[in-house]
């Protein structure tokens, strides 16, 4: 186990839960907003020294409930978010796995930044990065061509180790 929260227990994933996180990342409900990586790719994330691939589980159930993807970038203390992905929407499981990430990431790795980029039109996701804290330090024009073949817009959220503690 890497963390926990009140509800959910935060493990690093095993290459028998890649299954589980494509069909997450291909989910319709999902796929517009989060890359999907082949096999291989989520393979190396396990294999990594920088990336971390984890899945999370209900606490009480035991059920896989989302998946986390971060790397840490050591020579400069940066903690990125790459990718979250909930199972079950609109419960609170983001603003409680982002929080736990905060910490995880400021007070057991000793990052110094934590950032993440999100699609423009990802309005939840948008919302959620504001309400913890998060600032938003620009947006990266047509930075992403999707599997439609249309141009995306990013957003760059993030929040400094001194602004997680005075929080």
């Amino acid at each position: 186990m890497k963390f926990e929260t009140q509800r959910f227990i935060v493990k690093e994933a095993g290459e028998d839960d890649l299954e589980y996180v494509m069909r997450l990342e291909r989910a319709e409900e999902n796929r517009d907003f989060v890359f999907q990586n082949t096999y291989e790719e989520h393979k190396s994330n396990i294999d990594s020294t920088e990336n971390m691939l984890f899945i999370v589980q209900d606490r009480e159930s035991s059920e896989n409930a989302a998946f986390i993807l971060c790397s840490y970038k050591i020579p400069y203390d940066s903690f990125e978010l790459r990718r979250i992905v909930i199972e079950t929407k609109c419960k609170g499981t983001g603003s409680e796995l982002i929080s736990a990430l905060f910490k995880y990431s400021f007070e057991v790795v000793k990052a110094n930044r934590f950032w993440l980029d999100v699609f423009t039109d990802n309005d939840r996701a948008v919302h959620l990065y504001k309400k913890l804290g998060m600032v938003h330090e620009g947006t990266l024009r047509q930075s992403y061509k999707d599997y439609s073949g249309r141009y995306r817009d990013q957003m760059i959220f993030s929040i400094l180790n001194e602004e997680y503690v005075k929080r």
